[in-house]
């Protein structure tokens, strides 16, 4: 009986799975780059339980705000590591433009899936 019961749960578990990996390749196959909205997605283990659309939008949004994070922090490393004249300029622009895109961009992804 332990047995059944543990194949049944096991069957249940790969239906749920495969159903969500549809979701994504569904869903990826509208973007611009199936292969790395697939990728992204993939990375976050909420997929793998993602009911929906709204919810992988979510995950990508958090994924593009990692990745925005990520290369602010590198900015910011380059601008106080003393770089040269010709450099503090650039650095200055680059760091405003992804602080823009952290709060102003992302909000713009973000609001309409929670306000329509």
């Amino acid at each position: 009986m332990k047995i059944f019961i543990f194949l049944m749960m096991f069957l249940a578990m790969l239906l749920v799975t495969n159903g969500n990996n549809n979701l994504v390749e569904t869903t990826c196959k509208n973007t611009p780059n199936y292969n790395l909205c697939v990728k992204t997605l993939s990375l976050d283990k909420r997929s793998e339980t993602a009911g929906d659309i709204t919810t992988l939008a979510l995950i990508m949004v958090d994924a593009i705000k990692s990745k925005a994070n990520q290369a602010a922090n590198t900015i910011s490393k380059l601008r106080h590591s003393n770089p040269p004249q010709a450099w503090k300029d650039p650095l200055k622009n680059c760091a405003f433009s992804y602080k823009v895109m952290l709060f102003v961009c992302v909000f713009q992804f973000v609001y309409p899936i929670f306000f329509k």
